[in-house]
């Protein structure tokens, strides 16, 4: 189990350091892998163009898992205050030019292989190898 822990911390720099390939011309966005702050894993997606909508993610041809995503609301029950936190929609977005989406957690494997991110100006695959 230590090696497990050993080999996916290299993996995922791997996967930061060579990035993705985008088979296009010009893609409108670029994506990191990473990890958050409590370890998990995430993706980010940064705008190259002075405005993109992403209409969606599907992460290794939709084999895994994109978490929900929480937000905490103040429900008041019985005259006192009570935060509650709920599901909220996760797309679409809007970048501007060099912007960073919110992290973007996915569950059910360590490092992805094939992520496409479907938006307003067409979708764009990326590879990671």
């Amino acid at each position: 189990m230590k090696l497990g822990k050993f080999i996916l911390p290299l993996v995922l720099l791997a996967i930061v350091l060579f990035g993705a390939t985008c088979y296009a011309a010009e893609c409108p966005v670029e994506v990191k892998a990473k990890r958050n702050g409590i370890g998990k894993p995430v993706i980010a997606i940064v705008s190259t163009v002075d405005s993109v909508t992403v209409q969606n993610v599907v992460i290794n041809r939709g084999n895994v898992k994109i978490a929900p995503k929480m937000e905490s609301v103040n429900k008041p029950r019985n005259g006192e205050a009570f935060i509650e936190a709920v599901e909220v929609p996760r797309f679409p977005f809007t970048l501007k030019f060099g912007e960073e989406s919110n992290y973007i957690e996915y569950m059910g494997v360590s490092s992805p292989r094939e992520i496409e991110i479907q938006t307003n100006l067409g979708n764009w695959t990326f590879t990671f190898k």
